[in-house]
């Protein structure tokens, strides 16, 4: 029995969709099975209809096309709605490859290169993305792999961008009760919580470089001021639900001086300030979250190769 492919895309308000078109164009040659494509698209403009029926003339000879209009939600609440929609509407769907609208991909059948590779690498990489492998310093600040000659390397890779994961996986973690994205990260690092949840369960993430691949990051550059306090509240938030104390607590200070120190540099102390009222607000809650996930989550030793002691400002 063929198993189909779903390509998600990701949009929200007003953008654009000309790169999405052109990437969906040159996305695969010969792939056996039907592919579907899902626009997941948060808080539409008023014409969305209009521009989804432009969308779908484009490309309706290669996929078939699913809207799915949502309001507005936050990005990591959107995306963990948008995974569970699919896995329910195609119960046979084996792979899901998530596709913001500002990534651009110059290969033709690149969809065709990343499958391919999935179907051959260990079933514990449950996530390959386009988007570089990274370590972690104790500030939480990324830090890229030496490069090298492989096109394909293990390490830590956000789940944003573009990247494919198997669908086992995602069902696995919603039946655990873990979900996909955590829709109380808001914005900013629901990417990067989201990869370290697969981690904590035992899985692999890995970035594969061999495709001509460009994230222009343009959805998440417009965010608007007030907004940007999220900076300050993700990574010490996901560190507080997912990390073992004897790391948490570390990491967590560092990070508080980091930002410190940051917001004065960038005139954000209100936004620091409100960031950490929130933690201490809902710090109870936090702590029942992270009880409910310690008794989960197997590999904890996944985090040596993911927190480095480098420390830089």
């Amino acid at each position: 029995m063929e198993e189909d492919i779903v390509i998600w895309i990701n949009t929200f308000g007003n953008q654009n969709l000309n790169y999405t078109v052109e990437n969906l164009k040159r996305a695969t040659c010969n792939i056996k099975g039907k592919i579907y494509v899902v626009i997941s698209w948060g808080n539409p403009p008023f014409n969305v209809l209009e521009r989804l029926l432009e969308f779908e003339n484009e490309v309706k000879k290669l996929f078939k096309i699913i809207p799915l209009l949502l309001p507005k939600w936050g990005s990591p609440k959107q995306r963990d709605i948008t995974l569970r929609y699919i896995l329910r509407k195609f119960p046979r769907v084996k792979y899901i490859i998530h596709m913001e609208d500002d990534v651009i991909v110059e290969d033709p059948c690149w969809l065709d290169s990343i499958v391919r590779i999935m179907n051959t690498v260990d079933k514990d990489i449950a996530l390959l993305g386009l988007e570089p492998a990274s370590i972690h310093c104790i500030n939480l600040v990324g830090r890229l792999y030496p490069d090298s000659n492989k096109k394909l390397v293990i390490g830590f890779v956000p789940a944003c961008g573009l990247y494919i994961i198997r669908a086992g996986v995602l069902r696995e973690l919603i039946f655990k009760g873990l979900g996909t994205y955590s829709p109380f990260m808001y914005f900013f690092w629901e990417d990067k919580e989201f990869s370290l949840k697969l981690w904590l369960m035992g899985y692999k993430t890995a970035s594969y470089r061999g495709l001509t691949y460009t994230h222009l990051g343009s959805t998440s550059k417009s965010r608007p001021i007030h907004r940007r306090y999220t900076r300050y509240l993700g990574p010490i938030l996901a560190t507080l639900i997912n990390m073992p104390l004897h790391l948490a607590i570390p990491v967590v200070l560092v990070r508080l001086l980091y930002t410190f120190l940051s917001a004065i540099r960038n005139n954000e102390l209100l936004l620091f300030y409100r960031a950490n009222y929130f933690l201490l607000k809902e710090l109870k809650h936090i702590w029942v979250h992270r009880l409910y996930r310690r008794k989960i989550f197997r590999d904890y030793s996944a985090l040596k190769a993911y927190i480095s002691l480098c420390f830089h400002i």
